[in-house]
């Protein structure tokens, strides 16, 4: 689920631009990420698991000796209702990195 929501994400024109000098620019964007922070929560009582993840979506190498290659953070929420069974993307949220 949170590579469908990475994917959907950087593929929305209204989310993410082509131009080198927007942000969050795919044309920065190597196409790899790496899931950091993460976070799980069932309150007592509640029918809903919350799982919280942030991909770190990564950029290109762009200047000499450039250390680093974090850009893009979406931060992934996932709704999981044990009553039915289901699992919804809640919200993507974006920062930079």
């Amino acid at each position: 689920m949170v590579d469908h929501a990475v994917n959907e994400y950087i593929n929305n024109d209204d989310l993410a631009y082509d131009a080198w000098e927007e942000f969050p620019s795919r044309s920065r964007l190597t196409g790899e990420y790496y899931l950091g922070n993460q976070y799980y929560a069932m309150e007592p009582g509640n029918d809903h698991c919350f799982a919280s993840s942030m991909a770190c979506c990564q950029e290109k190498l762009w200047y000499p000796n450039q250390i680093g290659q974090d850009y893009l953070g979406l931060d992934v929420d996932v709704e999981f209702d044990t009553a039915t069974g289901m699992m919804i993307v809640a919200m993507v949220s974006s920062s930079v990195i």
